[in-house]
C-alpha cells in the first residue's frame, strides 16, 4: 500500500502590528526664566552705596514743613503734616565730580531749552517714590516755583569727590496705622543705575519739625 505523505503546515505567526513611532530624541524643554533678585532694603541707619555715592538718612519725621521762599517770611510753613526725610550724598569717587538733580523732582527751565526740559521732565517722573507695608503710595509734595522745604536741593548741584551734600524730600501724611515705609531712590539720578532703599520703621520717625 503506497502512503501518500503531505507536507505538515505551520501555524501560521500572528501579525505583529506597529506601534507608534517614537521620536529619537527628546522634544527640547524651554528654558524657566531667571528668577528677579529679591529687593534689598536697608535700614535708615546705614550708609548705602550704590555706584559712585554713598548715601545716609539724617532723620525723618511726620509734621509741618519748615518752608523757604525767594521773599523771605517769618515762620513760613506747611499748612498740613507731612512725612520728610533728610539725606545726606557722598561721593566716594577720588576723580569724579557727580552731578545729582534732586529726588525731589528736577526744576522745570524757563529758558527755552527744550533738551533741559526733556531732561527735567524724565527726572521728575523717576524721582523718589515711597511707599507703606499695606502697598500705599504716597505723593512727592511741592511748595511751588519761589517755595521749597528748608535743605532741599534746587534742581541739581554738583557733589566733588570725598564731599558730601544734603537734600530734603516731602512727601504725603502717611496713615496711622503703617507699621513701616519704603522709600527707593534711583541711582540714575546723580548718573549710575540701580537703586537706593531704605526700609523705615514708623517707630523712628519723630512728630515734630527737626
Amino acid at each position: 500500500m503506497i502512503l501518500a505523505c503531505g507536507g505538515i503546515k505551520k501555524k501560521p505567526e500572528p501579525v505583529q502590528q506597529e506601534k507608534d513611532s517614537k521620536p529619537t530624541t527628546d522634544a527640547p524643554v524651554a528654558a524657566k526664566p531667571a528668577p528677579t533678585p529679591e529687593a534689598v532694603w536697608s535700614a535708615p541707619d546705614k550708609w548705602v552705596q550704590q555706584g559712585d555715592v554713598s548715601v545716609h538718612i539724617e532723620w525723618s519725621y511726620i509734621g509741618k514743613v519748615q518752608l523757604e521762599e525767594i521773599v523771605p517770611m517769618d515762620g513760613a510753613g506747611s499748612k498740613d503734616e507731612h512725612f520728610a526725610v533728610k539725606l545726606s550724598l557722598t561721593n566716594i569717587n577720588p576723580t569724579k565730580k557727580v552731578e545729582y538733580h534732586s529726588w525731589g523732582g528736577a526744576e522745570i527751565p524757563t529758558d527755552g531749552d527744550f533738551a533741559a526740559l526733556k531732561e527735567s521732565v524724565a527726572m521728575h517722573k523717576n524721582a523718589a517714590t515711597l511707599k507703606d507695608n499695606f502697598g500705599n503710595n504716597y505723593k512727592r509734595v511741592n511748595f511751588g516755583l519761589v517755595t521749597k522745604p528748608v535743605g532741599a536741593v534746587s534742581g541739581n548741584e554738583s557733589i566733588y569727590p570725598n564731599k558730601t551734600i544734603t537734600d530734603v524730600l516731602v512727601f504725603e501724611k502717611p496713615l496711622d496705622t503703617v507699621t513701616n515705609l519704603d522709600l527707593e531712590l534711583p541711582a540714575k539720578h546723580y548718573g549710575n543705575e540701580g537703586v537706593v532703599r531704605f526700609r523705615i520703621p514708623i517707630t523712628t520717625l519723630s512728630r515734630a519739625a527737626q
